[in-house]
């Protein structure tokens, strides 16, 4: 099964199971367990300096062997891990984590940061599947964690009624099983040859700290709107807020899923002039795709989100209208940046994304204490387009004297998309 395929069979159930625990836990409860998972999705990348981007890049462009930086890679992500942990417990103690902090009891706090080394190492090695294009793993992983997720929801929350705590043991426990899979499969794969590579650190650090800065900025955008309204706002608001989030992200689906196998493609192309023409077309298909698709959500938006979730999270219409500007925009970043990285050049992806987090930061700053979560919504879209806009003219001037021919869609690209979409849900990798 593709990685397209694999998405399209996990996206309905991940979406129907987002929703019934969303109606069961409520704004509230669900603004909070929004914020306990920012521990793995914004901070643990924050703390891996670039690292992971580094095991792509030199895993695919065959510069090291996986079998020979695997031990590394899980020694790297367990320190990684366990500092963010620790960096965590010791806000949470000090009162640092704001008004939602003060409601995270620690018998459930306590499981998710001691879950952090070893979400931080299976995140590592899912970085060297991925560069070593072993897709049909990388999407059995990727088919297992939403679908493990949603059985444990559907058990803990929406059948015995647990609530939060059984929000929280769900996210635990499929993240266990995720983890324990990803090891297994990786130590069968890559049979460790080499306890330590250090010439890998070396250069894997070196690499990685020029990448980590625009990780950094990419996780700021993505998320830190989230942070400042939990330690900011009422838990209920940053509820509402994630929801907006979320469904303008299950618009970036289709990109996502193409993300990994786009990178390795353009660090295969010796040109350019290559890589240029395969940008262009891929880049037209998916930006007015997701145009097309936002557009359409965006007219029912209203009555869409108070018959899915429930009037309790009516207030997340507004924001999520907000969003859809910068959610499109994400497309020409996604696509572009990935040609930086292929080409060797992540400090341009880097620039790109600095610029959007030091605008969307501000934005968030002046705008939350006065607009709540429609400000969040505003910084968020603004720093997005303006990414974008720095992503387009920054390629531009690369490929010089090539076009971009980033928005000129032709007939041709119909075809090509069309036919990538069936080649991709009946391939098996």
């Amino acid at each position: 099964m593709g990685i397209l395929a694999t998405r399209v069979v996990v996206f309905p159930i991940s979406v129907a199971v987002g929703i019934l625990v969303a109606r069961a836990l409520g704004p509230s409860d669900r603004g909070v367990y929004a914020f306990m998972c920012l521990f793995n999705g914004f901070w643990l990348p924050i703390g891996s300096f670039g690292f992971g981007a580094s095991i792509t890049y030199f895993t695919s462009s065959r510069k090291f062997a996986a079998s020979e930086i695997i031990l590394s890679c899980v020694a790297v992500g367990l320190l990684q891990g366990a500092s963010i942990g620790l960096l965590a417990a010791g806000a949470w103690w000090l009162g640092l984590l704001g008004v939602i902090g003060e409601q995270l009891e620690p018998r459930l706090l306590v499981p998710v940061l001691l879950l952090l080394p070893l979400q931080g190492a299976e995140g590592l090695l899912m970085r060297l599947i991925i560069g070593a294009s072993w897709f049909r793993v990388f999407n059995i992983i990727t088919f297992s964690t939403p679908l493990l997720l949603a059985v444990f929801l559907s058990t803990f929350v929406l059948w015995f009624d647990w609530g939060l705590t059984g929000a929280v043991t769900s996210f635990v426990l499929a993240n266990l099983l995720v983890c324990a899979l990803t090891f297994g499969a990786a130590v069968f794969r890559f049979r460790p040859s080499r306890m330590f590579d250090l010439q890998f650190l070396r250069e894997g650090f070196a690499y990685g700290t020029k990448a980590w800065i625009g990780d950094l900025a990419v996780r700021a955008n993505m998320r830190f709107d989230q942070f400042v309204l939990g330690i900011s706002a009422e838990p209920a608001m940053l509820g509402m807020y994630t929801v907006a989030v979320n469904i303008g992200e299950l618009l970036l689906w289709i990109p996502d899923s193409l993300a990994m196998v786009l990178f390795n493609r353009l660090a295969a192309q010796k040109t350019t002039a290559e890589r240029a023409r395969l940008i262009g077309q891929v880049h037209r298909v998916l930006f007015f795709l997701i145009l097309l698709m936002a557009m359409v959500i965006g007219a029912v938006a209203g009555p869409l989100i108070v018959v899915l979730y429930g009037e309790k999270f009516a207030g997340a219409v507004w924001p999520f209208v907000i969003l859809l500007p910068g959610t499109v925009m994400v497309v020409t970043t996604k696509v572009i940046t990935k040609y930086f990285g292929a080409s060797g050049m992540p400090g341009r992806s880097s620039l790109v994304q600095v610029v959007g987090m030091i605008l969307g930061v501000l934005l968030y700053i002046i705008l939350i204490p006065i607009l709540g979560i429609s400000g969040a919504a505003i910084g968020h879209s603004v720093a997005f387009v303006t990414t974008a806009i720095v992503a387009a003219v920054l390629y531009a001037r690369d490929i010089k004297p090539e076009k971009t021919g980033l928005f000129s869609l032709t007939r041709d690209d119909l075809k090509w998309g069309s036919q990538q979409v069936r080649n991709a849900l009946g391939r098996t990798r």
